[in-house]
């Protein structure tokens, strides 16, 4: 008898739970090309699934995969990737008027900087908000990702003839702080960060700390301001981001400087001058910057940016105006189109000049 009120209970909830799925897609088509001759052809699909573990939606478990083909005529190479970009089981539990927020799985991680680790991994997540203080902490695992899907220090790379390949084992561990409104709306925030290696190398062994201030200067004008410092155990790094943000209307400008120390690596992600230009350094410079997003009408919007590129190295030349123009047309609910150009003008080197023009269109289902 009590094996079959357990089949009927079983069965019940997985169809009750099959009743509540939800699933979507995205199928996109990029297409780029560059002033070097160089045409890169993009195309993938996205498909994702909910299924909610509670009826108010605070609990639970989705996922995500994806189809990309990518071919780059310069180099002739063809590549198809397949990747398991999420899967996630989330709970929020309220406790008075604090709340417990955990996650559990593969899902996107960012640090406060966005310039160390900024990536999806497999790891756990667990956060503590109350009304005067929060508390976070992070432990994952970098071995079974997809390499040609990430990028990290010291990583084997994209391997063409493999459509999943494991990356390399990393064990990324952090914890932070945040004080909002800790004084006239301002917010302080506070990060350690550390990424050590399993296979025992040391050189690629890492340690960051973080501190961020945020908050309102006035009426729709705010700003940012963090520093990240870091060592590898053998020399001190440093990268620190400076931003105010002005909201006026349907357009909001941002303008903003970030340095990056010559010996500055983020783990997985380059600070400062991060674009798809290529050829650029992105340490040892220092990059102000002013940037706009202006919404045209509730289906359009145009963004631009300029970028100045300076070295702080006494014995390199990198300089130049990094500039790009994005435009974006939601057709209908389930399709946009957008169409970029961007482009990098060295003040010393011909050679690095670039221009690349973009053109995407994306559907959703």
């Amino acid at each position: 008898m009590k094996r079959i009120i357990s089949a009927f209970l079983t069965t019940v909830l997985a169809a009750s739970a099959l009743a509540a799925f939800e699933w979507g897609g995205l199928a996109d088509n990029t297409t780029s090309y560059a002033n070097n001759s160089a045409l890169t052809q993009q195309n993938a699909v996205y498909l994702w699934g909910s299924i909610p573990l509670s009826e108010d939606g605070t609990s639970y478990i989705k996922a995500e995969g994806m189809y990309r083909f990518s071919y780059n005529s310069k180099a002739g190479a063809v590549t198809n990737l397949i990747d398991l970009d999420l899967l996630k089981y989330a709970n929020s539990i309220k406790m008075g008027n604090n709340t417990l927020n955990i996650s559990a799985g593969r899902f996107q991680v960012s640090d406060l900087s966005g310039a160390i680790f900024a990536q999806t991994s497999d790891g756990a997540y667990v956060n503590y908000v109350t009304p005067s203080y929060n508390l976070s902490a992070y432990a994952g695992f970098t071995g079974l990702l997809n390499s040609n899907a990430v990028t990290m220090i010291g990583d084997s790379g994209v391997d063409p003839e493999k459509v999943y390949s494991l990356a390399d084992k990393y064990i990324p561990v952090s914890a932070a702080v945040s004080l909002p409104s800790l004084f006239l709306n301002q917010t302080l925030s506070l990060q350690a960060y550390g990424i050590f290696d399993c296979e025992n190398s040391e050189k690629t062994n890492r340690m960051y700390a973080t501190a961020a201030l945020t908050g309102p200067l006035a009426a729709k004008v705010f700003y940012n301001a963090l520093s990240t410092f870091g060592t590898n155990f053998d020399d001190f790094m440093n990268y620190t981001n400076i931003s105010v943000s002005v909201f006026t209307g349907p357009a909001y400008i941002t303008a903003g400087c970030e340095f990056a120390s010559e010996n500055y690596i983020g783990f997985t992600a380059h600070p400062a001058c991060s674009t798809a230009m290529g050829d650029i350094e992105t340490t040892g410079i220092i990059v102000p910057s002013i940037s706009s997003n202006i919404a045209i009408k509730n289906d359009m919007m145009l963004a631009a940016t300029m970028k100045g590129i300076f070295s702080s190295k006494s014995t390199e030349s990198t300089k130049g105006l990094q500039a790009e123009v994005n435009y974006i047309y939601n057709i209908l609910s389930d399709v946009q189109i957008s169409a970029g150009i961007k482009g990098f003008k060295s003040f010393d080197v011909s050679d690095l000049d670039k221009v690349t023009a973009t053109l995407k269109l994306a559907l959703s289902f």
